[in-house]
């Protein structure tokens, strides 16, 4: 009867995709000379120096995490992110012998199920798109998540983020699910464990990018269900001990905090989740110029409450040049490249925050370094030159 009803859904399922094009959704695989083509798993490739020295006592391992598709080509619309996730490691010994690693995470959404069905089955981003993209999400991408038989919380790729917790475990993270639990052994190979769900106290997902502090052994996250639920909590001694939901009434890119020795760090900017331009055939997420940049801040010696103080631009924050950023990091030699335009410094902006690089208490202030991208005086986005 399972296998019935799979197969009537995929074959409704199919039909919306004869008016999808695939083809036109993987313009990103040309682009980086290829460097987002999926690759095949490898273990053991020994690495040759091409320039300089390793020092001798250097003795570890380094890793990353990124979605690889494992249908490939693919059948379905596919957006650079909707890839599997493939951990890659270089384990260096002492003495400057290396050799470098990649394996899959066998996540029992996509990698393990779509390995035994042979074909995509699961509703992708690239496929989030025109009036066959609305009628997947309404019905196919639903009972699709439905037959198979997974929890909410378990539905992720795994292919974000790497994230090595106080208690020594290493997680490899998407912003749908709980953290995906990885080890590597003595060669630096990977080895797929599985959802980490904290000894049962987790029961939803995290973001790609929660923030560890190895001193106290917190980590501090935030969460979404799109379009409106929004969450933030705090995990301690390898269980989450609070969680309390936040008021967002918009849907946005809430994709990264910060953290400081006293303060934990929401983020609200102007990409708002617009599933409404996606069925024009425009994109699911879309720059809004009018609405301000603003920061939540919980005190980290308090409890999480829903009453989450929020601050604009304008009041608290000051946006201080990339060379300025760039000096106070001790590099030198670097121009005028990065400085914000004068209509922006020290006032609320429609402005985007994906990534942060990293924050510090000074005085009654907080500081935070990080790419932006803003609105111009043009109208214009402005990426490449001023984040």
């Amino acid at each position: 009867m399972l296998s019935a009803r799979r197969a009537l859904t995929g074959c409704f399922d199919g039909v919306l995709d004869m008016f999808q094009d695939v083809s036109s959704s993987l313009g990103w695989a040309e682009k980086m000379n290829g460097a987002m083509v999926p690759v095949s798993a490898a273990e053991h490739v020994k690495m040759t120096l091409k320039s300089g020295k390793v020092p001798e006592d250097l003795s570890g391992v380094y890793l990353r995490v990124g979605p690889n598709a494992q249908h490939w080509p693919p059948k379905k619309r596919t957006h650079a992110f909707d890839g599997d996730g493939m951990v890659h490691s270089v384990r260096i010994r002492p003495g400057g012998d290396a050799s470098y690693h990649c394996r899959f995470m066998e996540t029992p959404r996509r990698y393990i199920f779509e390995k035994e069905m042979g074909s995509e089955w699961f509703l992708r981003v690239g496929e989030m798109q025109g009036i066959a993209g609305l009628l997947k999400i309404m019905t196919t991408g639903k009972k699709k998540a439905k037959l198979s038989g997974l929890e909410e919380d378990e539905m992720g790729t795994a292919n974000t983020a790497i994230g090595f917790t106080p208690d020594g475990k290493l997680w490899a993270l998407n912003e749908s699910s709980a953290p995906f639990r990885f080890t590597l052994d003595e060669a630096g190979v990977p080895h797929s464990v599985g959802f980490d769900h904290l000894q049962g106290t987790l029961k939803e997902s995290i973001s790609a990018h929660p923030k560890f502090d190895q001193r106290t052994g917190e980590i501090l996250f935030h969460g979404r269900k799109l379009p409106t639920i929004f969450y933030a909590g705090r995990i301690a001694e390898g269980k989450l001990v609070e969680r309390v939901d936040i008021d967002m009434p918009v849907g946005g890119f809430h994709h990264d905090m910060c953290i400081t020795e006293n303060y934990m760090v929401m983020i609200d900017g102007a990409m708002a989740f617009t599933p409404q331009e996606a069925i024009k055939g425009k994109q699911l997420w879309t720059f809004q110029e009018d609405k301000k940049l603003r920061f939540g801040i919980f005190h980290r010696s308090k409890k999480l409450t829903q009453e989450m103080p929020w601050s604009g631009l304008k009041q608290m924050w000051q946006l201080r040049p990339l060379a300025e950023a760039v000096r106070h990091l001790g590099f030198t030699g670097i121009a005028d490249f990065g400085v914000l335009a004068p209509e922006v410094v020290g006032r609320a902006v429609g402005a985007w925050i994906v990534h942060t690089c990293y924050a510090y208490d000074e005085g009654d202030e907080i500081v935070l370094w990080t790419p932006l991208c803003y609105y111009n005086a043009t109208g214009l986005l402005d990426v490449e030159r001023k984040c």
